[in-house]
């Protein structure tokens, strides 16, 4: 009989990840019982560095944000994260720089960065972008830029933390954005799933903070019609479960987000939150 693998709880995942970190800060700063605390010596503790070509405690940063490190920098960066110890690079995988025209990629800064990665022996995390937009998009799709309450669309804008401009991207809600972004995250993946660099991917950057949408693309999404679809949220928030004068009880509110994805057709519940329905 097949006995089931032990399950792992949260709580334990943490404390036994704080007890990783801590004994490597603690080896790494005062070095281990019997040796010294040179790099040298430290580089020969008998632990594994990767599971499966995975490293063990994925540590790094994020590096690339375009324009941002200059490129003369790029090597030396690589090379340093890996001597002080780092294994793993964040870069931000931006369609609005990449897609420079419809079916046009422009790979080189990419290149380079998952190219740098592997010489250096680093993995690296692509962050998808969708919600940077080509600017040629904004045109060519101008009824999927987000719409406030008041009628004003979202224009492209920079963001704060790179050259590039193109944010807040296009409202997935409508079958033409959301078929442009489905062509380009497609392409992203078939450049780089068998680089020896790639790590993993993240999926949709910081979705919290962007503003409802009332396009015709959402007002159709809407799971009620309501002014900005969040129709069944809003009841819970009203009604509570029937019986308590409060907001509605976890269980509601499990009952009603199920309500809520059932009454959503097509597309993800993450592109459909980013615009507010």
């Amino acid at each position: 009989m097949k006995k089931e693998a032990p399950e792992v709880t949260r709580r334990d995942f943490l404390r036994t990840t704080a007890i990783l970190s801590a004994t490597a800060a603690a080896g790494h700063t005062m070095g281990l019982p019997g040796m010294g605390g040179s790099a040298e010596a430290l580089a020969q503790v008998p632990y594994p560095k990767e599971v499966g070509m995975v490293p063990v405690f994925p540590y790094g940063a994020v590096y690339f944000r375009k324009s941002n490190p200059p490129a003369e920098a790029w090597a030396w960066d690589h090379a340093t994260a890996a001597r002080v110890g780092m294994n793993t690079f964040r870069h931000w995988f931006l369609w609005g720089a990449i897609e420079v025209a419809p079916g046009k990629f422009d790979w080189a800064d990419y290149d380079r960065m998952m190219d740098l990665a592997e010489a250096n022996g680093l993995k690296v995390i692509i962050a998808e972008f969708t919600t940077n937009a080509p600017e040629w998009a904004f045109h060519q799709y101008a009824n999927s830029r987000y719409k406030s309450s008041d009628g004003s669309f979202a224009n492209s804008s920079v963001g704060d933390s790179t050259e590039v401009s193109g944010f807040p991207g296009l409202c997935c809600d409508n079958p033409e954005a959301q078929a442009a972004a489905e062509r380009f995250l497609t392409a992203l993946i078939m450049r780089y799933r068998n680089h020896p660099a790639l790590l993993g991917y993240d999926i949709w950057n910081e979705n919290e903070g962007h503003t409802n949408c009332y396009c015709e693309g959402t007002k159709r999404k809407c799971a009620s019609g309501c002014r900005n679809g969040m129709g069944p949220w809003r009841r819970w928030e009203k009604r509570g479960d029937g019986t308590a004068t409060k907001p509605g009880t976890m269980s509601t509110l499990r009952r009603v987000w199920t309500d809520m994805r059932r009454a959503w057709t097509g597309g993800s519940l993450a592109s459909t939150m980013y615009s507010g329905c």
